[in-house]
């Protein structure tokens, strides 16, 4: 809706990608699934939406062509 709160995350974290909060409610909720993902147990290449409008039910879309490394390597990160 017009009165939906989005993020945009910097290069330090993932460059452009917008993170997706919905209403102003449940923010603690929402806050807290955002920093599960982007705290370091999902990979941030190629994010380029993280929703946690609901945040039972997280979504992340990746930028389209973009590859991610095997999973192996990832986990060497």
């Amino acid at each position: 809706g017009a009165d939906d709160i989005t993020l945009l995350l910097d290069a330090a974290v993932a460059e452009g990608a917008q993170v997706l909060m919905g209403s102003g409610e449940a923010l603690p909720e929402k806050a807290l699934a955002a920093e599960a993902v982007l705290s370091g147990n999902v990979e941030t290449r190629c994010l380029a939406v993280l929703d946690v409008s609901v945040p039972s039910r997280v979504t992340i879309e990746r930028v389209p062509g973009c590859d991610l490394p095997p999973l192996a390597e990832a986990e060497d990160r």
